[in-house]
């Protein structure tokens, strides 16, 4: 993110069971553009990404 000028503000992950799949939500102070995006799932192991907006 720091690639694109964009500050993560916070980080939680977690997951249900031990050695399960898990989820990492990032928040930052700006709309990540479709580029990166992008980026993030092309990284080994990323199963999926999206952009939440509250």
């Amino acid at each position: 993110m720091g690639d694109k000028d964009i500050n993560i503000a916070g980080m939680q992950v977690g997951r249900i069971e031990i050695g399960g799949k898990a989820i990492m939500v990032m928040m930052v102070d700006n709309i990540i553009p479709q580029c990166a995006l992008d980026e993030l799932a092309k990284i080994d192991g990323v199963l999926e990404v999206k952009m939440v907006s509250l």
